[in-house]
């Protein structure tokens, strides 16, 4: 028994370890026949190795692995020797050691001698106690097997030969066989294979290596019933040979050989193509478009179709039976399916761009290749667009009265539904929904109109003071989803300018009775001057403050009056011309009229306040025109407007049901009557406001004339009419609203005439008339100086040569005079240092031109030579004594332009002295007519000036008196320059009166619409300057005016002179 277990175990411990080793060998010839069949594959692959090279290699290969796998065993199996394997075992298992071939020994025949049977038997029982519980030897493992060198060398066989494998699923086959030829398919591309091809289409045969190759692969064709014939195939590229058929008739056979490599025979079989004839087209636009279907007798290449339109492709099939379908760029394929009349045909709706092709196909599923791509744009329906053309800016101020018409454009690509007008009102920022609306304004029953220009009324006359309206229009296509686009905003302020105007015409109402009590005082200081009263600091002071605030009053009123809208432009320069008054006379008044009056009673006093008694005189005559003027022309329009919105309360009244025997509009709704109550409101409360306004105006005489205002009986009509309203009575409401429409139309002509009446005073023209006169006298004693200016610059340019040769040749004489001087005394210099040092500064000033230091340094000589007490000198300075004096002669000569003259150069002063003070004379007779016949700022002004320019021209007189020349010229030129500025304020006057005439025409519209500064650009009206709007710095006009004593050709002095005139200007 244990013998037998000895045994089994060894035996089993042996099998085991032969198994690992065998598998080791097994595994290492493995990982080498891997390597070689992937070297064998890479060559075939890369290197294009022949058969005999592949025959070669592989029976070396296999030679190899033969002695791998022989010599592998042979170094294992001598150690599978019992006794071998037992001492292997001892020496890996220590607890058998001596005991293991011992037992084997007694197990393989007798005991030793001397040893007894049962020492044998105990001995093997132990030792086969000790095996059965002995492990495995650690040798017997697949540790030992399985070694990482080992597992390496398996892994990277395998993935060089999966790698190769992958490259070529086909590449191991020549390792397998290494006899068999090797087909081409594995070195090129061969395409199209087997196919069918439509007769008579074109046809390409293509062949290209795979992993390159060098030459031109042979083509062989054969037709049915034909021998082999060669094809020439021709380079497409690196390692691409293409043939063209032109086209296929019949079945066609075809095979490539290329060295040793022949490919297998490919067939084109020649298919019936399929036709598709009588092919439409046709586009179908979307209804709402009302445009025409559109069909087109072929296939475009380019079509565009509106979003929504549906696409027909139809045609007739001929020929065998086929199939057809539009196939699509990423969409699945759409086949035309059977229509009536033996038609096919397929429809699809246009939503985006597409491209596709009409593919054909056999019933063998051949398709014809000449099937080109065709592509249709998707065109969008454009939205709408509306624009605003009037007004041009978004944001306006309006008073409720005025009509404002709304200029639109409206266009869209296919066609306009309708054109709508929404307006918003908001009063502080917050909506008013009662008077906000919407309303259709135009409605298009045609589909063809696509571009329309439209006006539509924008209604303010309900609107209170303050609120505003936004306005916008909207236009809407006739697509189902009914897009609309909106404009650009309108948006209007309601200004009651009626109220800003009744404001100013309170203003000017109570600024004529303040010149009235002005008025009234200067009278009284002149009844007491007469007297011979001598008034006190205090009541002058008193005086000055009521003519401050008049004139500061009326400079408040002429700020509110230049920003009323509906105030004449006439109106608005004559109460310039009466502001410029007032503030003259106030000056007037502190400077002048105070002083003179408290220095006690005199005439120039009494003549003063006169003047300003006269100019508040013909101020208070001036508002009084204008208050007349501006309330009937007001009211005018006032009425014409409240006529034309009690009008349109008629007609819309008249069109209730039940109001006529023509009515036609729906049944009103509370919404209508509210309406018509406010306008009417509107109506009755501007009524009452111009009532009030006119009080006496007109009156119901006036120079024969009779002017009679209803505006009583229209108050009654317009209370019956809101009760009629109230109790909703259209009929009578209607009647009565037509009544009060001729009863305003009628105060409208009234307050028209009487416009007429009040806007051509006679006063007016004579005051333009004496303006206009005394303009002409002013030019004429601005033309005499001036030509008397342009003497004395002539008799300039004659002296000046003279008195400058003249006046060198003596400082000539000077000079050397003085550096004699300066010789004489050089012995005498310790003794005389002052006289020297004096002389000497006075030659170095000379040299320099410096006449007033020069002369100074020669009186301090002249002092000090007095002063001297040298003796040896005596002589010597008396001498220069004499020089000195006579040098300070010559300087003295110097200064002026007389001494430096002849007899006959200075006759010509005198007469030139002469004219100049015939000028002055006439100055001062302009002077005293304008004190007697004008008044008010201009007279002040134009008094001014000729003061000023008389005073200059009597300066010019006594320098032509002493013969100076220069002193003259300047103070002419002074003269003229003041005469030129007062007649600018005398032109500027005269413009001032124009406009004033120019704007008093009654029929003028008032100006009630005006643009606010919208968005940093400020559309408000710019006045365009006017001639004497603009004075030049004085700096430049006394540039201008020196530069005309400068020579110029005598041919051009006209026109030079006249250009100088106009620059100073």
């Amino acid at each position: 028994m244990s013998v037998s277990i000895i045994r089994k175990k060894v035996s089993a411990w042996r099998a085991a370890w032969f198994c690992l080793l065998s598998a080791g060998v097994l595994l290492d010839c493995l990982t080498a026949a891997l390597w070689l069949a992937a070297s064998v594959a890479g060559a075939v692959l890369l290197l294009d190795v022949t058969r005999e090279q592949r025959i070669l290699f592989t029976a070396l290969s296999a030679a190899w692995l033969v002695w791998k796998l022989g010599s592998g065993f042979s170094v294992f199996l001598p150690g599978l020797r019992l006794r071998r394997f037992a001492a292997r075992v001892e020496a890996a298992l220590p607890e058998l050691r001596g005991r293991l071939l011992t037992a084997l020994d007694l197990a393989a025949g007798a005991p030793p001698p001397g040893a007894s049977p049962a020492f044998v038997r105990r001995h093997l029982e132990d030792s086969a106690r000790l095996i059965g519980a002995s492990p495995r030897p650690a040798f017997i493992s697949f540790k030992k097997l399985l070694t990482a060198g080992r597992l390496a060398g398996l892994s990277s066989g395998l993935f060089a030969a999966g790698m190769i494998a992958w490259s070529d699923p086909k590449a191991f086959y020549w390792f397998l066989r290494p006899l068999a030829l090797r087909p081409l398919e594995d070195a090129m591309e061969i395409s199209p294979g087997d196919a069918e091809v439509l007769r008579g289409r074109p046809f390409r045969i293509e062949a290209s290596f795979k992993r390159g190759g060098e030459g031109e692969p042979a083509l062989f064709l054969r037709g049915a019933g034909s021998s082999w014939n060669r094809g020439f195939m021709a380079a497409a590229g690196p390692g691409r040979f293409v043939y063209a058929g032109a086209a296929l008739e019949s079945d066609l056979s075809y095979r490539l050989a290329h060295g040793e490599l022949q490919s297998r025979v490919y067939r084109l079989k020649a298919a019936e193509p399929p036709v598709l004839k009588d092919l439409l087209f046709s586009v179908i636009p979307p209804a709402y478009t009302g445009e025409k279907r559109r069909d087109y007798p072929y296939l475009p290449f380019e079509s565009a179709a509106l979003k929504g339109s549906l696409a027909v492709v139809s045609g007739a099939a001929a020929g065998k039976p086929f199939s057809a379908a539009l196939v699509f760029q990423g969409a699945p394929p759409l086949p035309l399916r059977p229509y009536s009349g033996g038609k096919l045909g397929a429809e699809f709706t246009v939503t985006g761009d597409a491209s596709y092709r009409l593919v054909l196909k056999t019933a063998d599923g051949v398709e014809d290749g000449s099937a080109e791509t065709h592509s249709i744009k998707a065109l969008s329906d454009q939205s709408p667009s509306v624009e605003v053309l009037s007004p041009a800016f978004g944001a306006l101020e309006a008073a409720p009265e005025e009509e404002i018409t709304a200029v639109y454009e409206a266009s869209d690509d296919l066609g306009l539904r309708e054109v709508r007008l929404r307006r918003s009102v908001y009063s502080a920022g917050a909506p008013v929904p009662a008077l906000s609306f919407e309303r259709g304004v135009k409605a298009f029953t045609e589909f063809s109109v696509r571009n329309f220009s439209g006006e539509a009324a924008l209604d303010l006359y309900d609107l209170p003071d303050g609120t505003e309206a936004e306005f916008y229009f909207s236009a809407c296509d006739r697509s189902p989803s009914g897009v609309c686009a909106k404009s650009g905003i309108i948006k209007i302020k309601a200004v009651d300018f009626s109220a800003r105007h009744a404001s100013a015409y309170a203003g000017l109402d109570a600024l004529k009775k303040e010149l009235g009590a002005l008025k009234e005082r200067e009278n009284g200081i002149i009844a007491d001057l007469g007297k011979g009263k001598v008034f006190t600091s205090e009541e002058m002071s008193a005086y000055a403050e009521a003519w401050r605030k008049a004139a500061a009053s009326a400079e408040r009123l002429g700020a509110e009056v230049k920003k009323d809208p509906y105030m004449a432009s006439g109106t608005q320069a004559r109460y310039e011309l009466l502001g410029d008054d007032m503030a003259y006379g106030a000056r007037t008044a502190r400077e002048k009229a105070v002083p003179e009056t408290l220095s006690g009673p005199s005439a120039a006093a009494a003549k003063t306040h006169e003047t300003l008694r006269n100019s508040l005189e013909a101020g208070e005559r001036d508002l009084e025109a204008a208050l007349r003027f501006e309330g009937a022309r007001l009211s005018a329009f006032g009425f014409e407007s409240m006529a034309r919105n009690a009008s349109a309360m008629a007609g819309e009244l008249s069109a209730f049901p039940g109001a006529s025997e023509n009515s036609s509009g729906g049944a009103p709704v509370d919404e209508d009557w509210r309406k018509l109550e406010r306008t009417l409101e509107k109506i009755s409360a501007e009524l009452s406001r111009i009532n009030a306004m006119l009080k006496d105006r007109p009156p119901r005489k006036s120079d024969g004339r009779t002017f009679v205002l209803p505006a009583g009986s229209a108050l009654t009509a317009a209370g019956e009419l809101a009760a009629a309203i109230k109790a909703k009575d259209a009929g009578k409401a209607a009647a009565l609203a037509a009544g009060l429409a001729e009863k305003l139309s009628q105060m409208r002509r009234v307050m028209e005439e009487y416009a007429a009446y009040q806007s051509s005073p006679a006063g007016g023209e004579s005051g333009g008339d004496k303006t206009s006169e005394l303009s002409g006298r002013w030019k004429t004693l601005y033309e005499e100086q001036g030509a008397e200016t342009a003497a004395g610059r002539d008799l300039a340019e004659k002296l000046f040569p003279k008195t400058e040769r003249a006046r060198t040749a003596l400082l000539a004489e000077l000079e050397a005079a003085q550096a004699g001087t300066a010789e004489r005394l050089l012995p005498f210099r310790k003794e005389e240092p002052g006289v020297y040092a004096a002389i000497l500064r006075a030659g170095e000033k000379l040299k320099v031109r410096d006449m007033d230091s020069a002369s100074a340094a020669l009186g301090d000589a002249l002092a000090e030579i007095r002063k001297s007490t040298c003796a040896p000198c005596a002589a010597v300075l008396r001498a220069l004594q004499a020089e000195v004096g006579g040098s300070l002669d010559a300087f003295s000569r110097l200064k002026s332009d007389a001494a430096l003259l002849g007899p006959d150069d200075l006759s010509l002063f005198p007469p030139a002295a002469g004219r100049q003070d015939r000028i002055r004379q006439e100055s001062g007779e302009l002077s005293r007519l304008i004190e007697r016949e004008y008044s008010g700022a201009l007279a002040g002004r134009l008094l001014e000036r000729l003061e000023r320019a008389g005073s200059h021209m009597g300066k010019a007189v006594e320098a032509l008196s002493a013969k100076e020349i220069r002193p003259a010229a300047e103070e002419q030129l002074k003269a003229l320059e003041e005469l030129e500025l007062g007649g600018q304020s005398l032109d500027e006057m005269l413009e001032k009166m124009k406009s004033a005439a120019s704007g008093t025409d009654p029929s003028a519209r008032p100006r009630g619409v005006f643009v606010r500064p919208a968005q940093g650009v400020d559309a408000a009206p710019v006045k365009l300057p006017r001639a004497g709007d603009y004075v030049p710095p004085a700096e430049l006009r006394k540039k201008v005016m020196e530069s005309l004593k400068e020579r110029y050709p005598a041919s051009q002095k006209d026109l030079i002179e006249e250009y100088l005139k106009n620059v100073a200007k």
